[in-house]
């Protein structure tokens, strides 16, 4: 339901920004309208100015809601990134406009305007019925705004003759903070994207950072790398400048390589490392549960040789019905019997206990217990991985 969101939101961004460009010359002039409505509040920083119309019988109106609104939100998006504090500002970079919220007007009409001997981007958001107002798109031109400050306070002041205005921020960063901004949103993308992944559905990683637009959770993935390599400070840098970064750029910025299949290895290595990481404590994506799966398997300690069935690996249940006496695979089972509970560590009480039962089963065919009763565990422990996958497959159609 959140990428749902976060995908209306982006293209409502995308196509209310053509249908309304006629009005954008109707966006009022603050000034104008604070005298009109003489409601006005500023953050602390400075940085947003909420301008809202008297509302009749309200004493609060929808000024200090508006305020409080972008003022929490604006927090989650900086810590979401890792960003600093804006610096204090003597000119707003956000003022927003509300009337009297009379009519069921939901547009959220957006305009920015560069102001070059200030080095402040300011945007402008006209609600006309804050009350009704379309919330994805508030959030996602609100979200642009903030970006554009971080760009703001990398301009060289006073600026030298000639130099071009900064580049604005693509829309996918935008889509991708807003989701990096929810704790819940930023993992239940990570899931999808290491679902993928793991499917071979995953695009050759330099065409995808070579895309315009990068599609919903793609969004958040690339902006959490972002992120996680602190690349935000000189990315907003070289906006400032006027020129973003383009697919290369991001690629090498990423991954450190130039070459693009070493790009795309280096893509995989990290994901390898995300496999390996509790994304959720306390549930499992089906992604943990394939990477669990692929460790149910018993391997010959030694390099040439080789179990009853030709392979220097058995299943467990080739063990248990075929090998349970073999002294080797009894003594892989007992070392195995100690890792397994370790793979669900932090991944959920279902797969917890599946693999609690997959260890009594290795203990038992360790101790050398006849293949009747092994069968019967191992089938026990089978069921449970089978709840567990269930109950990933569960979690992942609530979110």
């Amino acid at each position: 339901m959140m990428r749902l969101v976060r995908h209306l939101a982006l293209v409502g961004a995308l196509l209310g920004g053509n249908a309304l460009a006629d009005e954008l010359q109707a966006i009022p002039d603050p000034a104008a309208v604070a005298r009109s409505f003489p409601q006005a509040a500023t953050s602390a920083d400075g940085f947003v100015k909420v301008i809202a119309a008297v509302v009749p019988g309200d004493e609060m109106g929808f000024r200090d809601p508006i305020l409080s609104f972008v003022g929490n939100f604006g927090e989650a998006l900086r810590k979401g990134l890792n960003l600093p504090a804006l610096p204090r500002r003597s000119r707003p970079g956000l003022v927003i406009m509300a009337q009297d919220g009379r009519t069921n007007d939901v547009r959220v009409v957006s305009h920015k305007t560069f102001l070059p001997r200030l080095g402040i981007t300011e945007t402008r958001i006209w609600l006309p019925s804050p009350g009704y107002s379309d919330f994805a798109h508030l959030r996602f031109e609100v979200a642009r705004a903030y970006l554009r400050g971080y760009v703001d306070s990398y301009l060289e002041l006073p600026r030298p003759q000639g130099a071009p205005p900064p580049a604005d921020i693509p829309n996918w960063v935008v889509a991708g903070a807003i989701a990096q901004s929810n704790i819940e949103v930023a993992r239940a993308d990570m899931r999808e994207v290491l679902d993928g992944w793991s499917d071979g559905q995953f695009p050759f990683f330099p065409v995808l950072t070579a895309w315009t637009e990068i599609p919903p959770v793609l969004d958040g993935f690339l902006v959490g790398w972002m992120k996680e390599k602190r690349l935000f400070g000189g990315y907003f840098e070289d906006l400032a400048k006027g020129h973003g970064w383009d697919g290369a750029r991001l690629a090498t910025a990423l991954t450190g390589e130039t070459d693009p299949v070493r790009q795309d290895m280096a893509s995989d290595c990290r994901f390898l490392r995300l496999m390996r990481k509790v994304i959720s404590p306390g549930s499992s994506a089906e992604v943990d549960l394939r990477v669990f799966a692929s460790h149910l398997l018993l391997y010959s300690p030694f390099y040439d040789k080789m179990f009853g069935n030709g392979h220097s690996y058995c299943t467990f249940r080739e063990a248990a019905e075929r090998f349970s006496e073999d002294p080797e695979v009894r003594r892989v089972a007992g070392r195995k019997a100690r890792e397994v509970p370790l793979l669900a560590l932090g991944r959920g009480e279902e797969l917890q206990q599946a693999a609690f039962a997959y260890m009594e089963f290795l203990n038992a065919l360790a101790r050398g217990e006849e293949p009747g009763r092994l069968t019967l565990r191992l089938d026990e422990a089978d069921l449970k991985l089978e709840a567990a996958r269930v109950a990933a497959r569960k979690g992942k159609s609530d979110r």
